[in-house]
C-alpha cells in the first residue's frame, strides 16, 4: 500500500520496479486517484472561486480570464458562479460567495457593488482567503483591489474642460455602479465654472425605454457641446444615434465614457480607462501567494487613464475663436 502511495503521489523512495508495477496495476483497474482523499491528505481542494454579478457580461469576462491564467499557473482551477434568479443584486452576491464557501474552495475573489460593509464582514468570518475588487475597503483586515475612481471622474471632466466644453450632459445609469467618478466628474465641472446642463438616468439594461431616454437626449443635443456617459456601451450607442440624427460626432458635440474595456475599444470612444485586467491579476495572484504559497509581485497602483479617441475634440466655440484670431 505504501509503495502505491508513494508511486501515485511522487513522494518518497521508490525503485523504477516497483513503479512500473503499479503503473500497469493502474492500468488495469482504471484507477483514478480520489480528489476528496487528495484535499484530505494536502487540506486544499485545488480551487479558487470567483463570484461575478453577470457571467455574460464582457467586463467580467476579463476578471475570469486574468483569474484563471494566475491560477492556472499555480497549478489549480477556477470555480465560477454569478448571479442568478429574482433575487436582489445584493442577495445573488451573498448566495454566489456562500456557494463557494461552502464548497471549500481554498480562496475566492468576488466582485459585487451591492454588498454592504457588514456583509463583507460577516462573508469573511466565513471564509479565510476572500478578496474583493473594485471596492474600497475601510479596515485593514479586508483585502481589495481597487483603483481612486474619484480621480478617473475628474480625469474625464478635465479632458472635456481643456477641449473648451462649457456645457455638458451626463448620462448615468440607474444602477450605476461608478457613483464616486460620477461625483468627480461634477466636482471638476463645478471647480471650473462649467455648467452641468443636465443630468440624464436611463435604464443599464437595453430595453425600449433605454432606447426612448436616449431617443430624448438626442432630441436636445444641439444645447450641449459634451456628453459624458458612466457606461461604455452607453456611450457608443449614444455616438450611433447622433450620428443618425445628423450630428458630426466630435465637431458638434464629444462623447466620453467611463469605460472597463467592454465597448470603448471596438467603438473608439475617448475613455477614462479604468485597468480592471490589471486588478483582477493582482488580486488572483494575491489568492495563489495566500493559498499555494507562490511569490507572484503584487501590482498596487491601479491608475485610471485617458485613451483618446475619435469621439472628443475642441468645442465648436473654442474652434470659432481660433478661427477668428487667425484671421
Amino acid at each position: 500500500m505504501s509503495t502505491a502511495s508513494r508511486a501515485i503521489s511522487g513522494q518518497g523512495p521508490l525503485s523504477a520496479h516497483a513503479a512500473a508495477r503499479v503503473e500497469e496495476a493502474i492500468r488495469a483497474l482504471n484507477y483514478r486517484p480520489s480528489s476528496i482523499g487528495r484535499a484530505l491528505a494536502s487540506r486544499s481542494i485545488g480551487l479558487v472561486g470567483v463570484f461575478v454579478p453577470a457571467l455574460a457580461s464582457p467586463k467580467y469576462g476579463t476578471i475570469l480570464q486574468e483569474a484563471e491564467k494566475a491560477v492556472r499557473s499555480a497549478g489549480r482551477h477556477l470555480v465560477v458562479t454569478g448571479g442568478w434568479g429574482e433575487m436582489s443584486a445584493r442577495e445573488q452576491a451573498i448566495h454566489g460567495i456562500r456557494f463557494l464557501i461552502d464548497r471549500d474552495c481554498d480562496g475566492i475573489l468576488a466582485l459585487s457593488h451591492d454588498l454592504t460593509d457588514d456583509d463583507v464582514a460577516a462573508l469573511r468570518q466565513l471564509h479565510g482567503p476572500l478578496v474583493f475588487l473594485d471596492r474600497d475597503c475601510n479596515e485593514s483586515s479586508r483585502v481589495c483591489f481597487s483603483p481612486d475612481h474619484v480621480s478617473g471622474g475628474s480625469l474625464a471632466a478635465r479632458k472635456l474642460i481643456e477641449n473648451g466644453h462649457h456645457s455638458v450632459a451626463i448620462v448615468v445609469s440607474r444602477d450605476t455602479q461608478n457613483q464616486a467618478a460620477i461625483e468627480g466628474f461634477r466636482s471638476e465641472l463645478s471647480r471650473s465654472g462649467r455648467c452641468i446642463h443636465e443630468l440624464i438616468t436611463i435604464a443599464h439594461a437595453p430595453s425600449p425605454e433605454r432606447e426612448a431616454a436616449l431617443d430624448s437626449l438626442i432630441g436636445r443635443a444641439a444645447s450641449y457641446t459634451g456628453i459624458f456617459c458612466d457606461d461604455a456601451d452607453i456611450a457608443a450607442q449614444t455616438v450611433v444615434k447622433l450620428r443618425a440624427a445628423g450630428f458630426l460626432v466630435p465637431t458638434d458635440v464629444s462623447v466620453v465614457a467611463y469605460d472597463y474595456g467592454s465597448a470603448g475599444s471596438w467603438a473608439d470612444v475617448a475613455c477614462a480607462y479604468v485597468p480592471l485586467a490589471a486588478m483582477a491579476r493582482s488580486a488572483a495572484r494575491w489568492l495563489t501567494n495566500q493559498c499555494y504559497g507562490t511569490s507572484w509581485a503584487i501590482e498596487g497602483d491601479f491608475a485610471i487613464v485617458f485613451v483618446e479617441g475619435s469621439t472628443l475634440a475642441k468645442s465648436s466655440s473654442v474652434r470659432a475663436t481660433a478661427k477668428h484670431r487667425s484671421g
